[in-house]
């Protein structure tokens, strides 16, 4: 899908890479909105198989929208019924919230982003 005749460019990168064997990373760098999923949508289908553990970096992502954190939660459900492991590391409180409404498995560990507060009260 293309930006809407408007929208400021940006950019969005994603990377799926093997660290160790069975130990894949899926890399979220940019703004990652309802017009940059494909390279997302690519990674989490070559996904399945290939990974026992997996860990979700979110460090360089300026921006998820929910599409694409429901195409993370995908990729983790994916290892999870492979019977693998999974973590998402850099993630904004918020990210980690959405995240778990959107169904994440509740044995994925999800690593805040370091020095992002947490929600304020009242």
């Amino acid at each position: 899908m293309t930006p809407p005749p408007g929208c400021t460019e940006s950019h969005a990168d994603v990377s799926l890479r093997t660290v160790a064997p069975g130990h894949a990373v899926l890399e979220l760098r940019g703004e990652l909105d309802l017009h940059r999923l494909a390279p997302l949508e690519r990674a989490v289908r070559e996904l399945p198989g290939r990974a026992a553990r997996l860990t979700v970096a979110l460090e360089g992502a300026t921006f998820a929208g929910v599409a694409a954190l429901a195409l993370v939660v995908d990729a983790l459900r994916t290892v999870a019924l492979e019977g693998g492991r999974a973590e998402v590391v850099g993630a904004s409180p918020l990210h980690g919230r959405v995240l778990r409404l959107l169904g994440a498995p509740p044995d994925v560990v999800v690593r805040l982003r370091a020095g992002v507060p947490g929600p304020r009260s009242g």
